[in-house]
């Protein structure tokens, strides 16, 4: 099943953790969506979660997801606005970034982004 990456840029170390524990409230991602981890730095234990694998399932994950990230930019930054950006990476290669402050509808962008890889075939 094809993957999506989701990093967020100039985000807090807590960001992907929530939008983990966003994703797997709704039924259809549950167990779709999984951290990355950085190598580990010399003297380190482990490292921070630097993006975010989201398997790209049929049906309405498109809109699950884009409703997600807007939800999840609502929440994280009232009054914040512009202080991070979503980089998106397809399967194809295809990479995608919102910009928080200059995007008026981040759903309806995410939802495009996502729907080509999420349509039931």
């Amino acid at each position: 099943m094809p993957s999506m990456l989701l990093r967020v840029v100039d985000g807090s170390d807590d960001d992907l953790s929530t939008l983990i524990d966003l994703f797997n409230g709704y039924d259809e991602l549950r167990g779709q969506t999984r951290p990355v981890r950085a190598a580990p730095g010399p003297g380190e234990m482990g490292a921070a979660i630097e993006a975010l694998s989201i398997a790209l399932v049929p049906g309405g994950a498109a809109t699950i997801i884009a409703g997600g990230v807007a939800l999840w930019l609502r929440r994280r930054a009232p009054g914040r606005p512009g202080k991070l950006g979503l980089r998106l990476e397809f399967p194809d290669g295809t990479k995608l970034y919102v910009d928080a402050k200059g995007v008026d509808d981040v759903e309806a962008v995410v939802a495009a982004a996502v729907k080509p890889w999420t349509e039931s075939r």
